[in-house]
């Protein structure tokens, strides 16, 4: 609680209010609280000081009165769309209600705004029976997908009876549309739920949204899936962007496992969004309408092209002489597009089965460092390719852990020379 309040054009005339927390309360339980106040001018001048009062903290000595009622409501969540009008809290009267007796009531919100309301008892409330506050509609609205707890009181000089509180969950109802997925574009033919995404435009990533249409709670729990849960290549985002609870980055290398897909005979991929709502077990989930999304692979010719150092500058010419490394001679692949730790990596002989990489797994280092490099040894070159000959080497590259591999282009042919 902060205990000073500057007052505001809208406060002229009305009550000054402070909701003290009931933990702070609990803790001087049987003990006693001193409460006093004063008033700093705008204008300048001599502070004004109140008289003292004293509470005592103490347990409750009468059962608590009935929790109110909302008017047209048979329980469960409250959808604000039902009480346009504003929803209509009842409090039963208790038997020594008089008039000029206080009603007042606390409403606290999960990560929202405390409100108070106050309202004194005349005759015609003790005619009722009853006494009415409302929750306008606006007031409503804003804690949609909040859980709110009303609390009241009957007061009196010298006394006060509590009600039970009445816990409530503003909800309208649950509206996922399909996500908004940047970087896509519709092609001829496509329905209304599918789209293009050209991997050669998405290198550090893209970024899919939760519509602004959507009816969510911005306390539940949302999550973003690229891909049918528990499939090859699949992901869960559930960190949205700083700043932008509807946004989520999409990685680059979820991009990368889903490259191909929805070309020629395979699935597009499945893209939705998962809302748990607030105070639900995540068992209780409902997902957005789905979109099918097809991703064109990076192009091959952005691809690096792997190199022989020991041929560069001599006109595709490879000397024995030249092969001085016990590890023979370096054929270096430089950085590519996605490149990402544990992709897997083949280099081999044009035309054999000899491999310089298989199914080599992409380390950490290697995929922060500007070049791969392979080797092939120098008695393989003497007696498997052997002087006059022509060698190259093919790349592929899985992004999908093995599922499919997309190869790069050959290394430029060389003569092996003595």
């Amino acid at each position: 609680m902060n205990p000073i309040r500057e007052v505001q054009e809208a406060d002229v005339g009305k009550p000054l209010t402070w909701l003290v927390g009931r933990n702070e309360v609990l803790l001087i339980e049987d003990g006693r609280v001193d409460l006093t106040y004063l008033i700093k001018y705008a204008g300048g001048g001599e502070d004004s000081v109140s008289a003292q009062q004293t509470l005592r903290i103490v347990a409750p000595s009468l059962p608590r009165l009935p929790a109110p009622t909302i008017d047209d409501h048979g329980g469960g969540a409250l959808d604000p769309e039902h009480f346009r009008g504003g929803a209509t809290l009842r409090f039963a009267l208790h038997p020594d209600a008089r008039v000029g007796d206080m009603l007042m009531l606390y409403t606290t919100v999960s990560s929202g705004t405390p409100m108070f309301d106050a309202i004194q008892l005349d005759p015609s409330s003790l005619d009722s029976g009853s006494l009415t506050l409302r929750l306008n509609y606006s007031w409503l609205v804003a804690n949609n997908g909040k859980s709110a707890e009303l609390i009241y009181q009957f007061a009196r000089a010298g006394t006060v009876l509590s009600g039970e509180p009445l816990r409530l969950l503003v909800r309208k109802p649950l509206v996922l549309p399909q996500a908004v997925i940047s970087d896509m574009s519709a092609e001829p033919g496509d329905e209304p739920n599918e789209g293009t995404m050209d991997a050669g435009d998405t290198t550090t990533g893209s970024q899919s949204r939760v519509p602004n249409e959507a009816v969510v709670g911005d306390s539940d729990k949302i999550s973003l899936h690229w891909g049918e849960p528990g499939t090859p290549g699949s992901s869960e985002i559930t960190v949205p962007v700083g700043g932008d609870w509807r946004a989520f980055h999409i990685p680059k290398n979820a991009i990368a496992m889903n490259m191909g897909a929805g070309v020629d005979t395979r699935d597009r991929l499945k893209v939705f969004y998962r809302v748990v709502p607030i105070d639900e077990p995540p068992e209780n989930y409902q997902d957005s309408k789905p979109f099918f999304l097809k991703i064109v692979p990076f192009p091959q010719s952005r691809f690096p092209t792997i190199q022989c150092m020991q041929a560069q500058g001599t006109g595709g010419v490879l000397s024995l002489a030249s092969v001085t490394d016990p590890k023979g001679t370096e054929f270096r692949l430089g950085r590519w597009a996605y490149i990402a730790e544990e992709q897997i990596l083949n280099i081999k002989v044009f035309g054999k089965e000899d491999y310089l990489l298989k199914d080599h797994r992409v380390t950490k280092a290697e995929a922060e460092a500007p070049h791969v490099s392979s080797w092939l040894l120098k008695s393989y070159l003497q007696t498997q390719v052997g002087v006059g000959n022509k060698l190259k080497v093919t790349v592929t590259v899985s992004f999908d852990e093995g599922r499919t591999h997309i190869a790069f282009a050959n290394s430029p042919e060389v003569t092996l020379s003595a």
